[in-house]
This record gives structure tokens, sequence and C-alpha cells, in this order.
């Protein structure tokens, strides 16, 4: 396999597995190589477009457009049907960035392109005419649901029984009757949509939706028996967020039937659950970093080898030379044999010595680097488990509590407030650490030192807010863990990770990451270099 296909090869693994900026990177390996080759513009637009897919979920969708923007440039005026994707991939993160009218010009574009597409290609013609319309539906969603269900109507007509693309857009068109409140019509197609489905996990997630509808039609019973349904299914394919978040509503559940004894228990299970999916998540990562570093080890054994074999090639073509000189010099005096014997012996001296230090600054090296990784890799778990999920328990618990409270002073029974005031006492009475956030700060600055200064400094734009999603960034956290820690949506993080890079001055080739990095290390010039 060339060095192309193995760049090309690795980047899809990572992508596979989540691993988004890695993936990128391996992408940019692959289009670097290209350029020292001729007549690829086919192959590099194939990969940019690959590319372009990885920037949604990793929420740099500035890149993302950036990246499909060379690929209309490479396009030309040939290959209408890329340019079109190209077009309808940009209208898509521009509705991310609330760019409507933008992303509007762009799809009529597209819809121009694809009327360039010749008849006997239909097949693509419905793929990217199903594309435009769910864009479409995706835009009119939040500002006219009715012009959305007629873009889904479209869309289904170009997904000729497609059953996935079918199944897509019934999920969908159930979305938009939630939004509408229309919780009947919602449930329809969600049931229609989960017929057709084959995947579990796709199975488990429109369950969990239809289970929801039950409990916003007042329907608690049904609602909990198709939630016990759902966490049966959810252990068998280990989606444990989907649990984490089925124990929450059932909780909800029987908070509003009464029953805040048993709502509190799936609440510590829930928690208790996605604290141990944490941790577990940390070790896979900590597995991959290790298996990295066995590679790097590797590597450092075969250069080793590759010296001694330099070594051992010059041992034997100085004893040739030996030979030779012997042979051919039979009347030369025994101190010109002696000088050269006397300057070899020297040289293979001077030859072990160099050997020797650098084994032995290797060795040194990977020692260091092993050392350094493993307090690394425990000062981030202590991080992580001790601060982010206390202040997330304590979340949890206070909302619980204010709920309980607002049932108390609605409640007309003097026992039942009794007995609700008991429990919201009990609750409070535990010692949940309020100050979650100082407490991660404190050992985060442990581990680096002087980051949150040094961060203020060279950017005083940035919010407290901004500051504190930028030290979850540093510690390699991607969007969804976000979202999850700080209990917010994964768009909000999204636009909060646009408005951070806005204020950095970062352009579309940097790397978000790799300019915080920068802050953490010991050295404070480094940071200014990274800035600059």
């Amino acid at each position: 396999m060339t060095d192309l296909g193995l760049s090309v090869q690795k980047a899809r693994l990572y992508a596979a597995n989540d691993y988004y900026s890695t993936a990128i990177s391996f992408y940019n390996q692959a289009l670097d190589l290209l350029k020292s080759i001729s007549d690829t513009e086919d192959e590099r637009i194939n990969i940019l477009l690959e590319q372009s897919e990885l920037y949604e979920p990793y929420g740099d969708y500035a890149s993302g457009i950036a990246t499909l923007y060379e690929v209309i440039k490479l396009c030309a005026d040939r290959l209408p049907e890329k340019q079109a994707l190209a077009h309808i991939r940009i209208a898509f993160f521009l509705t991310q960035l609330d760019n409507i009218p933008l992303a509007k010009n762009h799809l009529c574009t597209a819809s121009k392109l694809i009327q360039q597409i010749p008849d006997t290609a239909q097949s693509t013609t419905d793929f990217l005419q199903y594309r435009l319309n769910n864009t479409w539906a995706n835009i009119y969603s939040s500002q006219n649901p009715d012009s959305a269900f007629i873009f889904l109507d479209l869309a289904q007509r170009h997904a000729r029984n497609d059953i996935k693309k079918v199944q897509v857009i019934f999920q969908n068109k159930a979305v938009l009757y939630f939004y509408k409140q229309e919780y009947d019509s919602a449930e329809i197609f969600s049931r229609k949509a989960l017929a057709i489905n084959d995947d579990k996990y796709n199975q488990l997630s429109i369950s969990f939706n239809i289970a929801e509808l039950e409990q916003k039609k007042g329907n608690t019973q049904e609602a909990l028996s198709l939630y016990r349904q759902a966490i049966q299914t959810a252990d068998e394919i280990k989606a444990i967020p989907i649990k984490i978040q089925i124990l929450k509503n059932m909780a909800e559940a029987y908070a509003g039937n009464g029953r805040f004894s048993d709502s509190y228990q799936l609440l510590l299970q829930a928690q208790s659950i996605a604290d141990s999916s944490f941790v577990s998540e940390s070790q896979q990562k900590l597995l991959s970093v290790q298996k990295d570093f066995e590679v790097f080890q590797n590597e450092n054994a075969k250069r080793i080898l590759s010296y001694q074999e330099e070594l051992y090639r010059l041992h034997a073509f100085k004893k040739n030379i030996l030979i030779g000189a012997i042979s051919l010099c039979l009347i030369a005096s025994i101190f010109c044999i002696a000088f050269l014997y006397k300057r070899f012996r020297k040289q293979q001296k001077e030859s072990h010595r160099l050997t020797s230090s650098l084994e032995q600054k290797i060795e040194e090296e990977n020692l260091i680097v092993q050392k350094l990784q493993h307090e690394t890799d425990k000062k981030t778990r202590e991080i992580l488990t001790h601060a982010l999920s206390s202040a997330k328990t304590g979340e949890i618990l206070e909302n619980v509590v204010e709920e309980l409270s607002q049932l108390r002073h609605n409640c007309k029974d003097k026992r039942n407030a009794q007995a609700l005031s008991s429990i919201e006492n009990k609750i409070r009475s535990i010692n949940w650490d309020e100050d979650a956030w100082d407490s991660f700060r404190f050992y985060f600055e442990n581990l680096h030192p002087s980051f949150f200064s040094r961060l203020s400094q060279a950017y005083p734009a940035l919010t407290p807010g901004e500051i504190r999603i930028c030290a979850f960034i540093a510690m390699n956290l991607n969007t969804k863990d976000i979202a999850s820690l700080t209990n917010r949506s994964v768009r909000t993080i999204d636009t909060a990770k646009f408005h951070i890079r806005k204020k950095l001055g970062i352009t579309k080739d940097t790397s978000l990451l790799s300019i915080l990095l920068a802050f953490t290390y010991p050295n404070p010039e480094t940071a200014s270099e990274a800035k600059a």
C-alpha cells in the first residue's frame, strides 16, 4: 500500500472511532502527498469531500466551508454533481451558523447544477435532490414548519423506497409535529420509522422518542412501560447515554405521580452509570495513547537496529581495507601496519561510544515520556471525576430540590406537604460540593499552572464561560463530552467554540486545540509563540 492510500485509510479509521481531529490531520497528510503527483484533481476532490464531513461533528463549520469552496474551485466547469454536493453541504454549515440568506443562495445554485446532470445518472440526481430537499426542510423547520413538510415530501419522492432514507424522513416529520405540539401525529410517524428500521440503535432511539410522546400526552403508565423496554434494549447494545436519559425521564414521571422516593433512586442510578461510563471512556482513550506510544517505541527500536547494521557494514568495510592493504603492501613496514591498526581501533571505540550514548539517551527519553504520560493521565482522571462529577450530581439534585419545593408550596394536604419537606431537607442535608468549578480549577492549575491567567492576558475578550470551555478543550474533550459535562446542548457548545475561534483570530489552517495546548506548557514564551 502506498503512503497516500495508508494516510486515507488511517483517516477513515480514526473518523469511524470519533477521533475527528486526528482523522482531519491524516486527510491533510494525504492532500500534501498529492501535491507532488500530477493530474490528481479528481482524487483531491474526493478526499476533500470526505474531509468536509468531519467538520460537522468536530464543530468547525468555518473550516468545513473553506474546504468545500476548494472543491468548487477544483471542479471548475466540470463535475456538476460534485459541485452540487459541495453547495448543499456549505448551505448546511451556514444554517448552523445562522446565515440563512447565504445558505438559500447556495441551495439555489445546487438546484441549477443538478439540472445539468445527464438523465442517465438518475441515482445520482435522486441522491442530490434528497439531500437538497432535506436541507431546505432543515432551514424552514423553525420558521415555517408547513413549508418544511412540503420539502420532506419532495425528499421522500427522491428516496426511491430506500428504507434508510425513508426512515430519516419519518423521523424528521415526527420532530416537526413534536415542535408543533401535535403529539398524536408525531407518534404516528415515529412508529412508522420504527416499523421499517432494522438497526437496534436506531430502534432504541425511536422507541425512546415514542415514550417521551406518551409522557407528553399524559399517558404515564404507557410511557413507563415503553421506558422499561427501552432500558432492556439499551443494556443489550450497551447504549449508556440513552439509558441515562431514559432513567432521568422515568424519574421525572415518578415525581409527577408523587413517587418521589422512586424518582430519587432513579436519579442516583443514572448518576452512578454516568460516572462509571466516564471512567470507562477515559480508560479506552488511555489504551489508545498507550498503543500509539508502543508504536513510537517500535520505531525507535527499528532505528537502533538500523544504526547497528550501519556500524556492522562499516566494520566489514574497514576489515576489507585492512586485508587488501596487507595483501597489496607485503613490503610495507611494520610501523605503517601498526599505525593503520591503531587508527582502526580508535574509530571502533568511538563508534561503540556513540552507539552506547545514543541507546542510553533513547532509554532515558522513553522513561521520562512514560512517567509524564502516567502522571498526566492520573491527574486528568482525578480532575474530571472529582470536580465535574460532583458538579453534575449537585446540579441534578438542586433541580430535584426546586421541584420538590414547588410541589410542597402547591400541596394542600398538610401530611403530604410535611413528607415533601422531609424529603427536601434530607436531600439538602447531603454535603454536595457547591464549589465544583473552583475544585476543578484548583486541580487543573496544579496540572497546568497559570493556564487561566495567561489565557485571559493573551485574549482579554474571552468571557469566564468561554475560558471554562477552553479548559475542557485543552483536555481534548470533544463537543459531546463538553455538552454533557456542562449540561448544555451540543449546538450551544458549537456556537461557543465559533465565538472563541473568532476572538482568538484563528485561521482555517490552525487547530483550536493546538492553540490552547500552548497555554498548558510550563514555558510562558510558548503561548506567545502560538498566538503569533
